[in-house]
């Protein structure tokens, strides 16, 4: 996954294919082609490319700020954005 980390990747094309490997995936789990044991795999290399190419479009889109304070962002909404999730109350 570390090729995807070029900032000229196109990660939009990448994505696609990541969805067509999980459509085919599940054209032939619904067929029976692929064993119970042989599914799990499946399941976690498709899922190991959509995580690497998520990553991968973070660090496109915010590759100048730190990693830290994007997870720091991402970990403590502010006050206002605790305020807009609560639903009003009576009424």
């Amino acid at each position: 996954m570390a090729s995807l980390c070029n900032p000229k990747w196109p990660l939009l094309g990448a994505y696609d294919l990541c969805l067509k490997c999980s459509h085919y995936f599940n054209i032939l789990d619904a067929r029976g082609a692929i064993s119970v044991t042989e599914r799990v795999g499946v399941i976690a290399r498709v899922r190991a490319l959509a995580v690497g190419i998520a990553k991968a479009w973070m660090d496109q889109q915010y590759g100048s700020e730190k990693k830290s304070e994007r997870s720091e962002k991402a970990a403590k909404p502010s006050t206002q954005e605790k305020k807009e999730k609560l639903a009003p109350v009576g009424g």
